[in-house]
């Protein structure tokens, strides 16, 4: 990844993506802008990191899924909250685990481990959620497709 550098029209596009999901929220239905903010993102959002103190860096990777998430929060909570997760759902909570446990074996300790959990459920497991609360019937296949 690059360092965002001088570059005003990447920095616009990375904190640009916070408003235009929030607005993609309120102007669309949650279900079509959850799936418009992950292609869109995904497509046309610049590779760039920008340091947080503290927490992890700001890249395309992480702005994606959680901008989304707490779009999903703010607008279309109870959703989120009545999702029940199910069987089909454990190989990717495993998934999503499994870095804690390699980590571990490995002699590379806690901290590697959680932070490589969290990495893991942000990039896969954040995007999956999503796609369990708004594609999972058929007219979320149909709106996906």
């Amino acid at each position: 990844m690059t360092q965002s550098g001088g570059n005003w029209i990447v920095t616009l596009a990375m904190f640009g993506w916070i408003p235009a999901v929030a607005i993609a929220f309120m102007v669309l239905t949650p279900p079509r802008a959850a799936v418009i903010g992950y292609i869109a993102g995904w497509l046309f959002l610049p590779v760039a990191q920008f340091p947080l103190a503290g927490l992890p860096d700001y890249t395309k990777h992480l702005a994606v899924p959680v901008v989304i998430l707490l779009a999903i929060l703010l607008c279309d909570g109870r959703r989120l909250l009545a999702f029940k997760p199910r069987l089909v759902d454990l190989p990717m909570a495993l998934y999503c685990l499994v870095p804690l446990f390699s980590s571990l074996s490995n002699g590379l300790g806690w901290y590697d481990g959680i932070t490589s959990v969290i990495d893991k459920t942000i990039v896969w497991g954040v995007p999956y959620l999503t796609g369990r609360l708004y594609c999972s019937s058929p007219e979320g296949r149909d709106r996906l497709a």
